[in-house]
């Protein structure tokens, strides 16, 4: 899969991702479309069905998990040998706060982004932060809320720790190849109320 065909693809789901807020139900893909990111709060990591090509790669994201975040909780991880894309996936689905949402996935982005560049097989980092959303039947459900995906030499431009407690929004935004807050929890958030946070959760 090409680069290009990789971002039509993620340009599809945050179609999918805004259609679901305005009454269609949404199960969100990551840019690895062999697999969904559904994400249990239990999850544990699974390397069955793992290309063994891209098990030492799985295996570092991982260990850039532990290292990062110290816990591997409602997270899963995936990575697109192609188009070197390596994705996280959080449920956020217990955080009550809109703007905590948003806050979550920078401290994901900025700390487990920090390990994913180190690796040489990886050229773009992915993040998903997940939200709990009622379906058209009003089930709860998994969808996305936060979508960030930037490239490993833009994210190499940030001093994170000099943006700590700063509202980083547009700065991401114009980093970002893809920077996507869905508009249910955009509105629902002051500016004040964003700020980068470097500690998890």
């Amino acid at each position: 899969m090409s680069r290009k065909t990789a971002q039509v693809i993620v340009a599809a789901t945050v179609l999918a991702v805004v259609a679901f807020f305005v009454g269609r139900a949404l199960i969100a893909d990551s840019p690895d479309t062999d697999q969904q990111l559904q994400v249990r709060a239990d999850q544990t990591y699974d390397s069955s069905g793992i290309d063994e090509s891209v098990k030492p790669t799985y295996s570092k994201l991982w260990q850039g998990v532990n290292d990062s975040l110290g816990d591997r909780t409602g997270i899963d991880v995936r990575y697109d040998a192609k188009s070197k894309i390596a994705t996280i996936i959080h449920d956020g689905s217990s955080i009550s706060s809109e703007a905590e949402v948003v806050r979550q996935a920078w401290t994901i982005l900025a700390l487990w982004g920090q390990e994913a560049v180190k690796l040489s097989e990886v050229e773009h980092v992915h993040v998903q932060n997940q939200i709990s959303a009622p379906d058209v039947d009003g089930n709860e459900v998994l969808a996305t809320g936060v979508i960030i995906e930037m490239t490993k030499d833009q994210f190499l431009k940030f001093d994170w720790e000099k943006l700590k407690n700063q509202n980083i929004e547009a700065t991401l935004t114009s980093a970002s190849t893809i920077y996507i807050v869905v508009p249910e929890l955009a509105s629902k958030i002051a500016p004040s109320d964003l700020y980068l946070v470097l500690e998890y959760p």
